[in-house]
């Protein structure tokens, strides 16, 4: 118990900030110690009790206040890149209705029918139960910590995928668990029957036939339905498909794309070199080419696109990589490349590099591009080189006889080094490293050599004046960063209407309508939602593939708006569960569960008829990368109403409730609003503890 006046330290977390108004209280009732005489009257005393009573009452709301109205609130220790583990566990824990479940030992009842208590089986659930029972009863830290450790070794033992220290994605192990639990709590009635439907009474037939076979208190809970249809644009008939599933996965769309800022540079245009800013969409290094192309005015297959920074060249990008590559990339060089002759010529770029320092070289000027023909002599090569860049070069340098190796030729062929072509070589572009430098280029990308030009510090200083490299910047990209700045924000709303709206199959989709047997350019494609669930699990899909045939993902790091009150989910609702009452809405209304688990939900009635869900839980994912970054809980307390930050074993309390919608949310749980209970099951459950009477005394000793 903590001292008098001073504000009581959750069990492993940080000491919450002590409230204004309980200290006024705590003020208003404590006497100076010299007013207390050491022998006091009688009537005296009566004065000194009543206050003490007060001050022993004060201790006891704290007591209680801790110990009742934050349940769960209490972190969980990493074991090792656990924290998507942990993230998952504190979401659940504030389930009411699955804690609820757990911390009363209703599940005892289903797993004894399965006699998996008998059979060894259903350790996962016991397991999770001890977590949950021992973070919303107030146990001590060691005890859930111990309890923590026993749910990792049984979900290692359920399935090898978890086993390890790798960091794994909270969503895949959210399905996995609730599908590991409906699988011990599960009473199945008949043999299952899925089939395609494509008539109102089939399809509720299919549903029905599915929730009887699955009847677990996981289903009833989590368990909703998605209908997908695909209507012939021949025959304008449907063939319809229900999935079960417990969490929707809804994608982010993007309007506006992602910024992109490159180094366009031009063979016969004034500026030479100019920097332009632009948003591109969703898509490959093709895309970002065909916007430079749109921008610039240039052909998409005349532009060349390179990384370089202050040491050289480095990466040559391909229309097969994955947009990413260039709007996270500030050295992106965009080259205008001439137009293809006849003859055995060689495209070069080169760049000019200050050598002879320690370390790497030090680029300076800008790059440059020409062609070159392959029967050029070493000398000749030098002297065309030097015509090129004549601009950057002292008046009367081009005029004078140089000679040969006034810098040298350093050509990048794949290797780390590169291969410096040697002055005596009467045909250098004929050589073997040439040519291997050309087999490097992608079929998708102009044939080009890269080599860079070592200068010397003495040779540079007397033979080039300007070693700028002058880059004209355009209002563009002043603009792009702005916008980019600015942040896009999507809409929740938006994310369903994304992933409800109908969808045109492309021609490679086509697909054969079983009615007429016909394969129709034009199929409409359409995903709607048949029941509304008591908790809505909402996953955001952040990371997606941005290229077809790649394995590469990346994350989407945009705003999603989420309400935090008031989310309807009626107008995404299929129109046959909304038009005909004897389609399922949720399983526990049309299909009769267990009688005496209903008779114990007296917390409050669903509003069939009214989809409405308030957010309880976020799961954040920190990161860039799927299988790294680190994962962290957002959870508003059942009781109290306040919301909660937990970080592995950091807990903290969330000022304002609005401090929830973050970049970094992943998951979102929502709950369909019904009638408040007039007292939490917690609270309840603790007046009818044959041990409060005890506890009450003790404290107000």
């Amino acid at each position: 118990m903590s001292e008098l006046g001073k504000e009581p330290v959750l069990r492993g977390h940080t000491t919450l900030p002590q409230k204004k108004e309980n200290t006024e209280v705590r003020r208003s009732f404590t006497l100076p110690r010299s007013l207390l005489p050491s022998r006091e009257p009688k009537g005296k005393r009566a004065l000194s009790n009543f206050f003490l009573s007060l001050t022993r009452t004060r201790r006891k709301v704290d007591e209680s206040r801790y110990g009742i109205l934050h349940p769960a609130a209490i972190g969980l220790r990493n074991q090792g890149n656990t924290c998507f583990m942990n993230a998952v566990i504190q979401c659940l824990s504030h389930t009411d209705a699955l804690a609820r479940y757990l911390v009363t030992d209703a599940y005892k009842t289903d797993i004894r029918k399965r006699l998996w208590s008998k059979n060894g089986k259903g350790e996962v659930t016991e397991e999770l139960a001890k977590v949950v029972k021992s973070a919303w009863l107030g146990k001590a830290v060691s005890l859930v910590e111990e309890a923590s450790v026993s749910f990792k070794s049984a979900v290692e033992k359920g399935s090898p995928v978890w086993r390890g220290n790798e960091q794994q994605d909270a969503q895949e192990f959210l399905i996995w668990l609730l599908n590991r639990l409906h699988e011990d709590l599960n009473h199945p009635r008949k043999q299952k029957s899925f089939k395609k439907v494509g008539h109102l009474e089939e399809e509720v037939g299919v549903v029905s036939t599915y929730v009887r076979t699955n009847n677990s208190r996981i289903q009833e809970i989590f368990g909703h339905f998605g209908r997908s249809s695909l209507t012939c644009p021949g025959c304008r008939r449907q063939s319809a498909t229900f999935e079960p599933f417990v969490t929707l996965s809804l994608p982010i769309p993007l309007s506006d794309g992602l910024p992109l800022y490159a180094s366009v540079l031009f063979l016969s245009q004034q500026p030479r070199l100019v920097k332009v800013g632009l948003m591109v969409g969703d898509g490959g290094v093709r895309e970002g080419k065909e916007a430079l192309a749109l921008h610039t005015g240039l052909a998409p297959e005349r532009l060349l696109l390179l990384e370089i920074d202050g040491e050289g060249f480095h990466r040559t990008f391909t229309e097969t990589q994955e947009v990413d590559v260039l709007s996270t990339n500030e050295c992106l060089y965009c080259l205008e490349t001439p137009e293809k002759t006849d003859g055995d010529y060689v495209l070069i770029t080169w760049l000019n590099v200050l050598s002879g320092c320690s370390g790497a070289g030090v680029r300076f000027g800008s790059p440059y591009i020409c062609k070159f023909s392959r029967e050029t002599s070493y000398e000749d090569f030098q002297k065309l080189l030097l015509k090129e860049m004549a601009t950057i070069l002292r008046p009367g340098v081009l005029i004078q006889e140089q000679q040969a190796g006034v810098f040298g030729i350093r050509l990048l062929d794949g290797s780390s080094e590169g291969v410096l072509l040697e002055p005596g070589v009467p045909h250098p572009l004929y050589t073997e490293a040439v040519d291997d430098a050309l087999a490097l280029c992608d079929h998708e990308t102009p044939s080009h050599v890269k080599i860079h030009l070592l200068w010397s510090p003495q040779i540079k200083e007397e033979l080039v004046w300007d070693e700028s490299e002058n880059v004209e910047e355009l209002g563009s990209v002043r603009e792009t960063r702005e916008h980019a700045s600015k942040g896009e924000t999507v809409s929740l709303g938006a994310c369903l209407e994304a992933y409800t709206g109908s969808e045109e199959l492309s021609p490679e989709d086509t697909w054969l309508c079983p009615h007429c047997n016909q394969k129709e350019e034009g199929t409409l494609k359409m995903i709607r939602l048949c029941s509304a669930p008591e908790i809505l699990l909402v996953h955001l899909n952040r990371f997606r593939q941005a290229t077809k045939g790649r394995s590469s993902v990346r994350k989407i790091s945009c705003l999603v708006d989420f309400p935090l009150e008031g989310l309807d989910l009626g107008p995404h609702l299929s129109a046959h569960s909304m038009r005909d009452k004897s389609f399922p809405k949720t399983p526990n209304k049309t299909f009769g569960w267990r009688a005496s688990f209903r008779k114990k939900r007296r917390e409050g009635k669903v509003e069939e008829d009214c989809p409405v869900y308030d957010l309880f839980a976020v799961i954040n994912h920190h990161g860039k990368e799927i299988q790294g970054g680190h994962y962290t809980a957002y959870c508003k307390n059942p009781v109290e109403g306040d919301w909660w930050s937990f970080d592995d074993t950091r807990v903290s309390r969330i000022p304002t409730p609005k401090d929830v919608r973050s970049p970094d949310a992943y998951m979102l749980f929502y709950e369909r609003r019904r009638v408040p209970m007039q007292i939490h099951w917690i609270l309840a459950l603790r007046e009818k503890s044959p041990n409060r009477a005890t506890d009450e005394k003790q404290v107000s000793l």
